[in-house]
């Protein structure tokens, strides 16, 4: 069959975390049709995704950059257009026998208005769809706040209600959709898609750090961070203020566990919000740091695969991003939780991994911070067994999303 994929303008935009849920979709489409023919609508087509996931990319509604959309509505509906990506993008949705949108479709991290944001851009196409006769899914919906926006709320009844399915992450979900009057007869709870992710097992982690001119020292204990600026709050004084917490914080794990610090980006994506790029946010903690000699940095841009396999190499993970903790827990690694301000981004990960004792906040003192750091390695074991117990659970449930919406499909087509 014939599938149209696209990401609500978040896959192949250097996310690892995306990009994990984009690999189990294209998977899975796999598994269940070997045949499959997959037309990838993305805001930067590439060859190399194309080759990386086995897809066909093509250009979607998004500008090339953020500076690019500046005053504009999405691309192709603005005076002196080409429009030819909206021609290419009609041809093989009217051609598709399924449509399919990826994670986060009904999302407020900015502003939902006529043909500009994330929700105006899923509920674009699938009306759309609906002109050409194409069913579609949503598929491992995630929502982390309660919907506020009427338009939106909108969107979120019109995508969820027309589609033949909807899967989505956690139950929470179920609630925020109940809460704005979305009927949700039609939704399955199916996990963290990430989690169904299949990686390649000869990557070998110790050649992407010799490409970044690091060497370990597996004598000591080795720390990975990630963290991310929450570029959404447009609050760079909290930023700086969290940075300095976090470096004195690093600086006292170095002290305290003579160990070596990793710092693996997340996101590298350099065409939208600067910030948006971890990279960037590890310069600014490495300029606060005291103890340089001890941290080492990846700078090169890594795919997600690679990414992935780097977790090998840590004892522990510390970050305030939801997916480079799931690579850890994957990966058979412990980590601790950074709080950030979405509602259930991270509690939500917690509590699925039954796992509440790994949160952490930046409120704490920089010492209470450290008694976590000596809890998790006190009771390493105990954790890390628990928590490859439950990834492997979460993996059989993330690789269900694909069946779950084939089998919408055909029901639909004996119907």
């Amino acid at each position: 069959m014939k599938y149209v994929i696209t990401g609500a303008s978040t896959f192949a935009v250097s996310n690892m975390g995306d990009d994990a849920m984009l690999a189990c979709m294209v998977q899975s489409l796999y598994r269940e049709d070997p045949d499959a023919e997959i037309v990838f609508i993305a805001r930067h087509p590439s060859q190399e995704y194309d080759e990386l996931f086995g897809i066909y990319g093509i250009k979607n509604l998004d500008h090339e950059s953020n500076k690019a959309a500046e005053g504009r509505i999405f691309l192709g509906f603005n005076r002196g257009d080409s429009g030819e990506n909206l021609l290419e993008i009609k041809k093989y949705i009217e051609d598709a026998d399924l449509l399919i949108f990826g994670g986060n479709s009904i999302m407020e991290v900015s502003k939902n208005t006529f043909l500009k944001g994330v929700s105006s851009y899923c509920s674009t196409l699938a009306i759309l769809a609906k002109f050409c006769g194409t069913p579609y899914a949503l598929f491992g919906l995630n929502i982390v706040d309660p919907i506020r926006d009427e338009l939106t709320k909108e969107h979120a009844k019109f995508l969820c209600e027309n589609a033949i399915a909807v899967t989505v992450r956690e139950d929470v979900v179920l609630k925020y959709l109940s809460d704005i009057g979305v009927s949700t007869s039609n939704t399955v709870v199916s996990g963290d898609p990430a989690f169904g992710m299949e990686v390649d097992e000869t990557i070998d982690p110790v050649n992407i750090l010799k490409n970044n001119n690091i060497i370990l020292n597996t004598d000591k204990k080795i720390i990975s961070i990630g963290y991310r600026f929450e570029y959404w709050l447009d609050d760079e004084n909290l930023f700086h203020k969290n940075a300095e917490k976090i470096a004195e914080f690093i600086d006292l794990i170095i002290e305290s566990f003579d160990s070596e610090i990793l710092f693996i980006p997340n996101c590298t994506y350099t065409q939208g919000n600067k910030w948006e790029d971890d990279r960037l946010v590890n310069d600014i903690i490495r300029s606060k740091l005291k103890h340089k000699e001890n941290c080492h940095f990846i700078t090169q841009e890594l795919n997600v695969y690679e990414t992935f396999r780097l977790f090998l190499l840590t004892d522990l993970h510390i970050s305030n991003r939801r997916h480079a903790n799931a690579f850890a827990v994957m990966n058979g690694k412990p980590f601790l939780s950074i709080s950030i301000s979405l509602a259930t981004h991270m509690s939500a990960l917690l509590d699925t991994l039954e796992s509440p004792d790994l949160e952490l906040s930046l409120q704490l003192e920089v010492d209470s911070l450290i008694e976590k750091v000596n809890f998790v390695f006190s009771e390493e074991e105990k954790i890390s067994s628990r928590l490859l117990e439950k990834s492997l659970l979460l993996k059989v449930q993330a690789q269900q999303h694909i069946p779950i919406i084939i089998a919408a499909l055909q029901a639909q087509e004996m119907s």
